[in-house]
């Protein structure tokens, strides 16, 4: 009987430039936000697929990436003229990284889940809000 090869699945995908989107990105911060928030709820996807797997190290690997992800957030709040928007998004993204945190040793994915499912209502609420103000752009890839 043949032996099967086979080889693990890549963590990373192979980056492909895409000159459009880093154009739109650049011209248009907005983008830049939808950006980080949609790659944040598919990191914790994939981290939660990766725990239901027993794939724990690359379990590891998209808790790392999502943790990276909110604190590029975290960093574009400003923090000026008594802002109390910014001060409430930085703590919303401290409670996600404090989750994140927790999910790298919990049993469950209660923690996890709680941290996409934040993630995911203000990507949806950032989706809307560009639509609202006239500045939806072309879906993100």
């Amino acid at each position: 009987m043949e032996q099967l090869h086979t080889q693990p699945a890549p963590l990373l995908n192979e980056y492909v430039y895409n000159r459009q989107l880093e154009s739109e990105l650049s011209e248009n911060p907005h983008t830049y936000i939808l950006l980080l928030l949609q790659r944040t709820v598919e990191k914790g996807i994939s981290a939660r697929d990766c725990h239901e797997s027993g794939e724990l190290v690359a379990k590891g690997f998209h808790l790392g990436r999502m943790t990276t992800l909110v604190d590029a957030l975290r960093d574009r709040l400003v923090f000026k003229d008594q802002n109390i928007i910014a001060y409430n998004f930085a703590e919303l993204y401290e409670y996600v990284d404090f989750s994140i945190q927790q999910a790298v040793h919990e049993a469950g994915t209660e923690y996890l889940e709680s941290a996409i499912l934040i993630m995911n209502e203000l990507k949806q609420a950032w989706e809307e809000a560009m639509h609202m103000t006239g500045n939806a752009t072309t879906q993100l890839q």
